[in-house]
């Protein structure tokens, strides 16, 4: 993170499905949320009780592309198996060293299967309001190039800056 610079906003943003061109008729992105799962711990010698995360499990995570047309992209998600959606974001800064705004890129990539496809409401003079949603089996989050977050479900990989949280349950496992 740059001290220097003051987060302004999101400036522009492109989604790739599938590793095809940009796809212009996505209205917003709705990002996933990884909540750990958790069991609550209680007994002797505890004052009353908490949450232990599952270390390295995650419920079911979702990202949502809300949409403004049915277009072509449409039809792809609803073909079997697993798609790509790469998520290519620009923020805009204020630079205050250089009196300047900047640009810095961040990048979501999930794998998943569509879990829904909603065609929406159809309204005259109005954009589509229709939404996909994806489960998250494979999730990457990148700042800048450098990867903060990379979650592979049914590969045991969780990695937090590079540094690999479920070494030691994977030895455990004989993986």
């Amino acid at each position: 993170m740059n001290k220097n610079r003051i987060p302004e906003k999101l400036n522009d943003f492109r989604v790739y499905i599938d590793d095809n061109n940009s796809s212009p008729g996505i209205s917003d992105i709705e990002l996933p949320t990884l909540n750990a799962i958790s069991d609550t711990v209680s007994g002797a010698g505890i004052l009353g009780e908490y949450d232990s995360p599952l270390l390295g499990q995650f419920e079911s995570a979702k990202i949502k592309l809300n949409w403004k047309s049915i277009g072509e992209e449409r039809a792809l998600l609803y073909q079997v198996g697993s798609h790509k959606i790469d998520c290519r974001l620009a923020n805009q800064s204020y630079d205050i060293a250089s009196s300047t705004h900047k640009i810095s890129a961040d990048r979501v990539v999930v794998i998943g299967p569509v879990i829904s496809n909603e065609f929406g409401k159809a309204s005259k003079g109005s954009a589509y309001e229709g939404s996909t949603e994806i489960e998250c089996m494979y999730y990457r989050l990148e700042s800048n190039g450098k990867v903060l977050i990379e979650l592979d479900k049914v590969n045991h990989i969780f990695k937090v800056n590079g540094v690999d949280q479920l070494s030691e349950l994977r030895k455990a496992l004989g993986m």
